[in-house]
């Protein structure tokens, strides 16, 4: 089964020891016959979303976010390689050794070679999340859906850091999260799943083990469906 991972820069971090960690899984889910493309983040480094909607200074962000996943991914492919598998990296945005032009023909083919697929630079442009990025991936290579690895293990229904009585929710219909307000990914992303009747699990990634049972299709976190 093929699947589109979304790994948040955050849940990648900053020091080796993660990368590691999420490469050893990603290998054995490989070697398990797991079709595996990655969408990372760059948040660990820089959020253009952070920067004001409409200036200089957001296109700025938003170029320097996509390179802060170029960046992102090389580390993941380095630690992918060291832990015995096999990666490329593709991106959109930029042109750098070591890092192919995207195309959906060029990444289905590296991931029937074997290959880990790591589809850095977003969209390649700017104002559209890596969210957006992983869902348009999805759709591209015909993956089953979306896994989103994150920092929360789900939706809830209230936010579970002030709330104690805030209960996870399993699954959820796409429309009925829009209509709850429900932040597991941006609006232009949950719509365009929606809109394509495409899957997202939203799962917490620092759990070891949780990665590998997304992987393999297991119930953790929430099922956005």
């Amino acid at each position: 089964m093929r699947f589109v991972l979304k790994l948040s820069g955050e849940g990648l971090g900053t020091v080796p020891t993660e990368a590691r960690r999420i490469a050893i899984e990603l290998v054995a889910a490989a070697a398990g016959g797991a079709g595996i493309a990655i969408v990372p983040g760059g948040g660990n480094r820089i959020r253009g979303k952070t920067v004001r909607p409409g200036t200089k200074e957001r296109l700025a962000a938003d170029r320097s976010g996509m390179l802060a996943t170029i960046a992102n991914a090389r580390v993941l492919a380095e630690a992918i390689r060291k832990a015995g598998g096999r990666a490329r990296v593709f991106s959109p945005a930029v042109a750098l050794r070591g890092v192919l032009p995207y195309s959906p023909a060029k990444a289905l083919r590296a991931l029937h070679n074997g290959n880990i697929a790591i589809l850095a630079g977003g969209t390649g442009l700017p104002y559209f999340s890596t969210d957006t990025a992983a869902v348009l991936r999805a759709l591209e290579l015909g993956a089953w859906g979306v896994l989103k690895a994150t920092q929360v293990d789900g939706l809830y229904t209230a936010d579970p850091k002030t709330n104690p009585r805030a209960r996870r929710i399993p699954r959820i219909s796409p429309s009925e999260a829009l209509r709850r307000g429900l932040k597991a990914l941006d609006l232009a992303a949950l719509g365009l799943a929606s809109e394509n009747s495409l899957p997202i699990r939203v799962f917490r990634l620092d759990k070891p083990g949780t990665l590998a049972r997304a992987l393999r299709g297991g119930d953790v976190g929430t099922l956005i469906a």
